[in-house]
């Protein structure tokens, strides 16, 4: 099997190099990375503390580099295809593998400015406008905005007329379903007889259960009990069909026009649901400001009340040096916090942040922002729901290798009231020696990941740690 592995690697890339008219050299390198921690902690709240000891290694041996390919025509039409992919690579890391992401494949028909796609299919989704950003948040926070149009399609094409350095005009044709689309499996109901052995019902499967004959008892997820007789039923459910015979139809335009302007915007109608979505995004970019206006939307036109769903976002960016200054707002129609904190259909969010990377002291990093949100809530936004936040991070160097980087963190939520919550990560990593970074942490607090600008989600009071890590780094 690793011959044969092999030997399909080795077609693959002799098939790329042959199979494109542009020079094309593979290339094999292999690079090594790894590195092993220790973390000594003590959770303040409940006591517990102790030792946990990780290490990650890995050798990766690269065959092919990331790589664009394209294969175009001198003639006044032709047909165009591009193949990229990450790299081609073994791995014995943590999880072994050999391969890397699947190519992307664009292909097309070119006639001059005019262009009509094969592959991929149009897009139908529009989320230009993003909730403001924060200071810091979790993983979990998303930028997207609440109102994402969106049309689930299975293929269809796009046709593109091009004016050089002036617009870009796309005509975009989805159908909704595959002709290829075979008729949906039937559901069904079976019963069967079974004696009880003593042991749990294999009930993983969704549509199983047990009926005890003898007492008409349902038993799911349970014990049956030895020697009893059972009545098995198994429903299945009806299968699914992706025949579809209706159709979208959607449209861009880009204007190219000015240097620093950005000017989009799209939209769809879905003739069987009836539904409308667009996206629409203006700026100019002049350093050192750069100001952007987005909006998205939907709107079901067979629905005469509250139908139209939107939202929309301001960007104002001032960038002087290292130093940027950012303010940002938020508004949809959509009374979708999730923390219940508005009954108001309209939402307001705004912030304001102000960054310095070594921009007035070389090793020193600072950022604070505030921000305000939910400013039309009814009932009255009072408390006024204000969230603060600042980080600072001095990274003072003792030699070319070594150094000391005191931080510290601090979000600051004025909800709930009256005391609100607060967030703390305070402490100091320091490199004193090669390849070895010693921190020393304090963590009071849950950074909040709700969407809505809540920069705290478990107060320090509830849970705090500290934390001294040794890691090792090759």
């Amino acid at each position: 099997m690793k011959r044969i592995a092999l030997l399909t690697v080795l077609l693959l890339v002799v098939g790329l190099s042959l199979g494109f008219a542009q020079e094309f050299k593979p290339a094999v390198a292999w690079s090594t990375a790894g590195s092993a921690s220790i973390v000594w902690g003590y959770d303040l709240a409940s006591g517990n503390n102790g030792f946990n000891n990780s290490a990650a290694g890995e050798f990766t041996l690269t065959l092919v580099p990331a790589t664009t390919l394209t294969k175009m025509a001198d003639d006044a039409v032709y047909g165009k295809i591009s193949l990229a992919t990450t790299e081609l690579k073994i791995s014995n890391g943590a999880t072994a593998a050999f391969g890397a992401g699947a190519t992307a494949v664009t292909a097309s028909i070119v006639a001059g400015p005019l262009t009509v796609s094969v592959y991929s299919a149009p897009s139908l989704t529009y989320t230009y406008a993003g909730f403001v950003p924060l200071l810091a948040a979790s993983a979990g926070y998303a930028t997207t905005g609440a109102v994402t149009p969106l049309d689930t399609i299975k293929g269809g094409t796009t046709i593109t007329y091009t004016m050089a350095d002036v617009a870009s005009i796309g005509l975009k044709v989805a159908s909704l379903g595959d002709w290829g689309a075979t008729a949906a499996a039937a559901g069904s109901t079976t019963y069967t007889t079974v004696i009880g052995d003593g042991t749990t019902s294999s009930t993983a499967t969704a549509g199983t259960t047990y009926l005890e004959v003898a007492t008409g008892v349902v038993t799911i997820d349970a014990t049956l009990a030895a020697g009893k007789l059972y009545t098995k039923k198994v429903v299945k459910a009806a299968g699914s069909s992706s025949a579809d015979t209706m159709y979208s139809i959607g449209g861009d335009l880009s204007l190219l026009a000015v240097k620093g302007l950005t000017l989009k915007a799209g939209g769809y109608y879905d003739l069987k649901s009836k539904m409308v979505g667009f996206g629409a995004q203006a700026g100019f970019a002049m350093a050192p400001i750069a100001i952007m206006f987005s909006l998205d939307g939907t709107d079901n036109t067979t629905v005469t009340t509250n139908a139209l769903n939107w939202d929309a976002a301001g960007n104002l960016t001032l960038t002087m040096g290292k130093d940027t200054i950012a303010a940002n707002l938020y508004a949809d129609n959509v009374a979708a916090y999730a923390s219940g904190l508005t009954t108001t259909p309209l939402r307001l969010d705004t912030g304001l942040s102000i960054t310095d990377a070594e921009g007035i002291v070389a090793g020193l990093n600072a950022s604070v922002g505030v921000y305000a949100y939910d400013l039309l809530a009814n009932p009255a936004n009072n408390p006024m729901k204000v969230a603060v936040g600042e980080t600072i991070s001095y990274k003072i160097a003792l030699s070319d290798t070594t150094y000391v980087k005191p931080f510290e963190t601090v979000y600051y939520d004025l909800v709930p009231a009256p005391k609100g919550l607060t967030y703390v990560n305070a402490g100091i990593a320091a490199s004193l020696f090669p390849n070895t970074v010693i921190t020393a942490e304090y963590i009071a607090g849950v950074i909040g990941n709700d969407n809505n600008t809540v920069l705290v989600a478990t107060d320090m009071s509830k849970t705090s740690v500290i934390k001294i890590t040794t890691k090792i780094s090759y």
